[in-house]
Parts: C-alpha cells; structure tokens; sequence
C-alpha cells in the first residue's frame, strides 16, 4: 500500500480489512543442474519450499535453427492487420454498435513443413508480429511419455480447421458430460429407490 500511494500520492487508497490479503499460488523457480530442470516452490506466508525433479528427456531435440538470419518477416498485405481492420465490419454484423481500438490477444501460428538446403524443416510463423522459426525437423516430437500424457490433459487454442486437437477437445468433452451424468443419474437412482422402498412398507 506505501509503494502504490508513493506513485499516486494525489489519491485517496485505504486498506479494506473485509477481505484480507492472500496468494494465490506459491512462488515458482525453474532452474537446471546438469542439464536435469528443478521447479523450485517457495510458500509465501511461511517461507517452505520443495523442490520438484523432472527426469532428463532422452527424447528431447535440440533445436537447431537452419536460418538464423530470418527471424522476422513483414508481409504486404498483412493477414493480422487485416483481420484488425475486418473488426469493426464483424461487430456493426453482430449488432453490437461501434466497437474500440482492436487489441492483440492470444498467439495465432502458422505452422508447416519445408525443405532449406536439402534439409528438412518446420517453419513457424507468429501472425501477431512476424516472428518466424526455421528448424531443422526429425519427425520426432520430443516429448517422453510423462511430458506426452501430461500434454493430454493440456489444451491451448483449437485449429480453425479439422485436425486430431479438435477430436481429442470432443472427446474430452463428452468424457466430461459422461462423468457428471454418471454421478446424477446415481444420486438420483439412489434416492428414487430408497423413496420407492419406504412406499413399498406402507
């Protein structure tokens, strides 16, 4: 609270004691001791910690980039600054009046195969600011099956298009509905039975 009324020392700021102070996470470290990556966690309010070992991946390639000379490319016309300028077209259609200044948000990648020099590479290509990686591609993904398994059960974004993301997001969703249905119908059989035995005994 000092150091915010030391920046704005013309306002009024007053701690509210009604709901108090609170972390919402530890604080979290990464670190690395011979190649083997520590995730080091330190408790805020009473200064424990743990350390977390995550084993080395044999699997793991190296990245080696093939054009490390390009690492931005502008392109005329601009598919971002396009879809920038389309904004205000998208929400006068969907009836919502004349919207603010359109602010980037989220990371749209074009991702694909190619060939530089005879070598094999996937090229990325960050639509936001042009950013591109070229690197050399294996065919392998890189992952070992902890780093596999845990990446089931992470989900960031959904291809425009058709694709295994999209199919494996469905089915996530429908083991979720299945789940919750399972436990509804049970609560409910549950007591739609023990209703049906107490008016059998009267």
């Amino acid at each position: 609270m000092d150091a915010i009324k030391a920046k704005s020392p013309n306002t009024d700021i007053q701690l509210l004691d009604a709901h108090g102070a609170a972390f919402n996470n530890d604080i979290i470290l990464q670190t690395y001791t011979d190649g083997t990556m520590h995730v080091v966690h330190i408790n805020p309010i009473d200064h424990s910690s743990r350390v977390i070992t995550t084993e080395k991946n044999s699997e793991l390639v190296e990245q080696v980039e093939l054009l490390p000379s390009v690492k931005n490319i502008r392109l005329s016309p601009n598919p971002y600054d396009q879809a920038k300028s389309a904004v205000p077209a998208i929400m006068s259609a969907a009836g919502l009046g004349n919207p603010s200044l359109a602010r980037p948000q989220g990371w749209c990648k074009l991702n694909f195969l190619a060939e530089v020099n005879g070598e094999h590479a996937r090229i990325t290509y960050v639509l936001r600011d042009g950013h591109i990686d070229v690197t050399r591609y294996t065919g392998e993904d890189g992952m070992n099956q902890r780093s596999a398994f845990l990446r089931l059960h992470i989900f960031h974004g959904r291809s425009p298009g058709w694709s295994a993301r999209n199919t494996w997001s469905i089915f996530i969703d429908i083991m979720a509905i299945a789940m919750v249905s399972w436990a509804v119908t049970a609560t409910v059989l549950m007591f739609g039975l023990e209703n049906f035995h107490a008016m059998t005994k009267m």
